[in-house]
């Protein structure tokens, strides 16, 4: 969980968006592992983000209209964004080989980009449109 302080409040808000996992996953659960798994079913929570998003923004502590969070985000998915020393280097020496055999992956991720070279990510912008309007459908709408 992170604490953040918000602006002017005169308290502090714990905020925690990882996300829920299986009611019976407990310790006993995972007793069979020496590592936790990085890969499979048991190595994935429902994404918990977009919901924290809206409910602390649009119920707490936003002023904003929430779709203009996005438009960024939007911009750079829609118009691309040239790729820095540092996010090449880690698209190469991690997610392209541990995700190589996942062909979805591969469709939108490979092969990895190089420095400076243009990243474009229409459906990027297309989904984080689809959250700026309604951030329930990634849980129960057309995204999910």
């Amino acid at each position: 969980m992170r604490s953040l302080w918000f602006g002017m409040a005169k308290s502090l808000a714990g905020l925690n968006g990882s996300g829920r996992s299986p009611a019976l996953w407990d310790p006993e659960y995972f007793s069979r592992y020496r590592l936790m798994p990085q890969f499979g079913w048991d190595a994935v929570t429902v994404p918990g983000a977009v919901s924290l998003w809206s409910v602390t923004y649009q119920e707490a502590y936003g002023r904003l209209p929430f779709e203009s969070l996005f438009e960024m985000a939007i911009e750079y998915a829609y118009r691309g964004f040239q790729v820095g020393f540092r996010t090449a280097y880690d698209w190469q020496h991690g997610p392209a080989e541990w995700y190589k055999d996942f062909d979805e992956f591969g469709r939108h991720f490979l092969p990895p980009p190089k420095v400076g070279e243009r990243v474009v990510r229409r459906e990027l912008g297309q989904t984080l449109q689809e959250l700026s309007v309604h951030p329930e459908s990634l849980y129960s709408g057309s995204l999910g």
